[in-house]
C-alpha cells in the first residue's frame, strides 16, 4: 500500500510541478515514508491535498485556478455529546420543522429547518467560522443542511446525525 501511495503522490506532484507550480520550500521528491490519515495522505511531513501541497507548513500551489475543498465533518452522536462536554462557543442546529423541534430537541438547541437554508444569509448562525454542530431525526437532513452551510461559507461544522441515536437529555415545549 505505501508504494502504491508513493508513487501516486510521485506522478500527481511531478504532474503539478510540470504543470506550472512552484515551491518555496524542499523538494517533496525526495520523500518516500507515507501514510494515511484521515483519508489525506501524508509523505513525511508533506501533505497533498486538492492539487495543494504543503511542506513543512509551507504551501505549493498550481499557477492554474484550483478549488478550495472546504467540508464538513460527521461524528457520531455520543462524540457530538463529549465534544459539546468540552468545547465552548458553539452552536447546537436542529434542522428539522418547527413542530418536530417543538415536540423534542436537544437542551440549546436552536431551530432552522433544512428547508430554509437557501442561497441567503442566516440571521441565526452569524459567525461563518463558529463551530456548528448539526443534527435532524435521523441524519438524512443533516447531512443535507451540513452540504448547504458549507456551500454558504461555513467553516466549522460537524455533522452528528439523528435525535433518534442521541444519547443525552432533550426537552420539549409541548406539555
Amino acid at each position: 500500500m505505501k508504494k502504491v501511495i508513493n508513487l501516486f503522490l510521485s506522478v500527481l506532484i511531478l504532474s503539478t510541478l510540470l504543470n506550472g507550480c512552484s515551491s518555496t520550500s524542499e523538494s517533496i521528491l525526495d520523500k518516500t515514508n507515507s501514510t494515511m490519515k484521515n483519508n489525506t495522505a501524508i509523505v513525511d511531513n508533506t501533505t497533498t491535498v486538492d492539487n495543494t501541497t504543503t511542506v513543512d507548513n509551507t504551501t505549493t500551489e498550481c499557477n492554474s485556478t484550483t478549488k478550495e475543498s472546504i467540508t464538513y465533518m460527521q461524528i457520531e452522536a455520543n462524540e457530538a455529546m463529549k465534544l459539546m462536554e468540552t468545547e465552548s462557543n458553539y452552536i447546537i442546529l436542529d434542522v428539522r420543522t418547527p413542530e418536530e423541534y417543538a415536540e423534542l430537541h436537544i437542551p440549546d438547541a436552536i431551530n432552522v429547518p433544512n428547508e430554509s437554508i437557501n442561497n441567503d444569509d442566516i440571521p441565526e448562525l452569524p459567525d461563518k467560522d463558529q463551530l456548528i454542530l448539526v443534527y435532524c431525526r435521523s441524519g438524512n437532513r443533516s447531512k443535507q443542511a451540513a452540504e448547504k452551510l458549507v456551500n454558504l461559507g461555513y467553516t466549522n461544522i460537524v455533522e452528528f446525525g439523528g435525535i433518534n441515536d442521541w444519547p443525552g437529555d432533550t426537552v420539549s415545549e409541548n406539555k
